[in-house]
């Protein structure tokens, strides 16, 4: 039992040695060794990231087009889109879609006109101070 415990407790000890041999082993770089390193891994770093925008690029134009000839195209009315949209016959909105965003739109412009009511209401009751004019 003594002896498994043994083996189990040497190999760390022994990792531990053979890797501060391997230290003591190595050289540091010069100052000038490591600005040529850091050099070639900042530009190894710039291409990897220009190359994967440039293929991110890609990959969008090519679906966008993609979803747009499916949106386009009036063998798909009525079915479903990937994305989860319904796609009506002309290639746009349903009717209950467009009905939906025209609701929602109206209910926004008289959300805002009404806060506007109420600022010019507490501005000229006084409550609220008119607030400084930009150039």
């Amino acid at each position: 039992m003594s002896s498994q415990l043994n083996e189990i407790a040497d190999i760390p000890r022994d990792f531990l040695r053979e890797g501060t041999q391997f230290m003591n082993r190595c050289a540091k770089p010069d100052k000038r060794e490591f600005i040529k390193i850091s050099q070639a891994v900042g530009i190894g770093f710039v291409v990897m990231g220009a190359i994967g925008y440039v293929v991110k690029l890609i990959i969008v134009t090519i679906k966008l087009k993609a979803d747009n000839a499916f949106m386009k195209c009036s063998t798909y009315s009525g079915q479903q889109h990937p994305s989860g949209r319904r796609v009506s016959a002309n290639g746009g909105e349903t009717e209950a879609e467009d009905g939906n965003r025209r609701r929602i739109n109206s209910q926004n412009e008289r959300h805002v006109r009404s806060r506007k009511a109420r600022l010019n209401a507490d501005i000229r009751s006084g409550k609220v101070a008119k607030p400084p004019r930009l150039p």
